[in-house]
């Protein structure tokens, strides 16, 4: 049934693609063969958007996000004719609706390829979970225009950083007078 299976992954390539400033583009399931290019994306993004922490953090983990995290995630790339541009990156298993990684290439952003990236996920995992650094300002203001709201805070092992928990559902609960209120005094 390999045959159908391909015509059904071209199918889904069509119903996924659009124009997005001119250029084809698509979302597809991430191959063994887009972890590199993912990972430079996740790197390039990350040093650009994490000026709180060390650069040389990136660059040691950018081994492990490439050998070990990417190619266990659940993920989907954000491609043109030209070049893989943005990704995301789901958990499995109890995990499975934790959003570990939404990245678009610092040269692409703000052009809606994190915003197609997310309602691809969101059609498929409903809630869904992720976390933000409280000092990605950018970011937290980003998952909060498209329906997440903060559940919790904690201290990321990996960095020392606090970051918020944040939460989506596919229901919205009513905002609190406490979503957010910290992210606006920093």
């Amino acid at each position: 049934m390999k045959g159908a299976a391909d015509c059904s992954r071209a199918m889904r390539a069509v119903q996924n693609s659009t124009h997005l400033f001119g250029q084809e583009s698509m979302i597809r399931r991430m191959a063994e063969e887009d972890v590199e290019a993912a990972g430079q994306v996740w790197l390039t993004a990350s040093l650009a958007a994490h000026d709180f922490v060390p650069a040389s953090f990136w660059q040691a983990d950018h081994k492990t996000m490439v050998s070990e995290i990417l190619p266990a995630a659940h993920g989907y790339v954000h491609e043109t004719a030209v070049a893989i541009d943005g990704f995301v990156a789901l958990g499995s298993g109890d995990r499975a609706n934790f959003m570990g990684a939404l990245f678009v290439g610092p040269d692409h952003q703000s052009r809606g390829i994190g915003t197609r990236l997310l309602d691809h996920v969101k059609a498929m995992r409903d809630p869904l979970d992720t976390s933000v650094y409280k000092q990605n300002h950018r970011a937290f203001a980003f998952y909060q225009a498209r329906g997440f709201r903060v559940t919790g805070e904690a201290i990321c092992e990996h960095t020392g950083c606090g970051e918020y928990t944040l939460r989506w559902t596919g229901n919205p609960e009513p905002a609190t007078a406490t979503d957010g209120a910290d992210a606006t005094a920093e």
